[in-house]
């Protein structure tokens, strides 16, 4: 039954999603991409797919899969050979993974890397893409709404009013009980200050353990979300 729900996964998610051309250059047949919630890993991941025949799509989210008997069913496809490329999004770090040459998992942060992989950041649409996806409009009033309205390819096609509340519940599940942290953070954006003066000037109100705080603010920086510069003396 796992074999038969694995085999039918990708068909099922290419018919929800609009694949907007997303040219990737790899140079390994084994892959880990990653980075922030929405951003495109899914999306790169499943056209690199097009061009196999036999291609499974493994959804660590989906409840229908027992992930502890995923290894009869994975093993079954490949020993068939109904298995040429297999795609694992946000599965458990000791998923049994196939001696299988092209796979492509699929995460938030760079680790943990499995042994022969190579990791890949997946960037939210960079101006060319954004531009690809809306022909016949003037390139000012696109970098203009670029600028605005961001570059999140889950919002392209919505009003600025739904890629607002779009932000706010995609963001609200990725980060889940973390999320009234992320919305604290945002108001120190582009100022200069320190981690540690962050976490002083957070802790004054919110219940905030430094641990789970520098662990936080890493796993922000390792997915792409939040990005740190060193401090830079002026000549």
């Amino acid at each position: 039954m796992l074999d038969v729900i694995l085999q039918e996964s990708l068909k099922q998610t290419l018919a929800q999603q609009e694949l907007l051309a997303r040219p990737l250059t790899v140079d390994a047949s084994r892959l880990l991409f990653y980075g922030s919630a929405k951003v495109g890993k899914s999306i790169c991941a499943l056209h690199l797919a097009r061009g196999f025949k036999h291609p499974i799509y493994v959804d660590g989210k989906d409840t229908r899969l027992e992930i502890p008997q995923l290894k009869d069913a994975l093993l079954k496809l490949y020993s068939e050979d109904k298995m040429d490329i297999l795609i694992a999004k946000h599965c458990p770090k000791d998923l049994f993974l196939p001696p299988l040459e092209h796979i492509i998992l699929i995460q938030f942060t760079p680790t943990p890397l499995p042994h022969g992989f190579s990791a890949r950041a997946i960037w939210p649409l960079n101006f060319a893409q954004y531009v690809q996806a809306h022909k016949g409009e003037t390139l000012s009033s696109l970098f203009a709404r670029f600028l605005k309205g961001g570059n999140c390819p889950a919002t392209l096609h919505l009003s600025p009013f739904q890629k607002i509340r779009r932000k706010q519940e995609i963001y609200q599940l990725f980060l889940g009980a973390q999320f009234p942290l992320f919305k604290a953070l945002l108001r120190f954006q582009a100022l200069n200050v320190t981690t540690h003066h962050l976490y002083i000037q957070l802790k004054k109100t919110l219940k905030l353990s430094k641990d789970t705080f520098y662990a936080f603010m890493q796993f922000l920086q390792e997915s792409q979300v939040f990005f740190s510069f060193p401090t830079t003396t002026p000549p």
